[in-house]
Parts: C-alpha cells; structure tokens; sequence
C-alpha cells in the first residue's frame, strides 16, 4: 500500500515534469535532453526500493515516510 502511494507520487512530482519540459524545450537535441535527463530517475527507481526497506525495518514506517517526504522536498528544491 505505501509502496504504491510512494510510486505515485514519484511519478507525479520528478517523472511527468521531467519529460515535459525539456520536450518543450529542446528541439534539435530533444533525444539527447530525455535521455540526460531520465538516466538519473531510472537510478533512482532502481536504488530507491532496497533504501526504502532498510529504512522500513529500522525506524518503522511512520519515520519512513517522513524520512521519503523530507527526500521529496529536498529533490523539489534542487530542480
């Protein structure tokens, strides 16, 4: 149930607006912009779920989540 609820608003604040905009744009380089640009979320969706557990079986799953939201906040500053 969190997973998912995680992974949706994953999708919904860095994956959507992160190939939105450089498809507006870039139009002569626009390959080479999406993939620069979806290399680091791919990353992420591999590394992200093995942290989330680690941090799942040491501080509970409330922490957690604050843990992720504060992670959230943190990558929507820097973008």
């Amino acid at each position: 149930m969190y997973n998912f609820l995680f992974a949706a608003s994953f999708a919904c604040m860095l994956v959507i607006p992160t190939l939105v905009f450089p498809v507006e744009y870039f139009d002569k380089k626009r390959v080479m912009a999406l993939s620069v640009v979806t290399t680091p979320v791919a990353a992420v969706t591999l590394i992200l779920p093995p942290i989330t557990v680690s941090l799942l079986d040491a501080f509970g799953w409330r922490l957690t989540l604050m843990i992720m939201a504060c992670l959230s906040v943190q990558v929507g500053c820097i973008q």
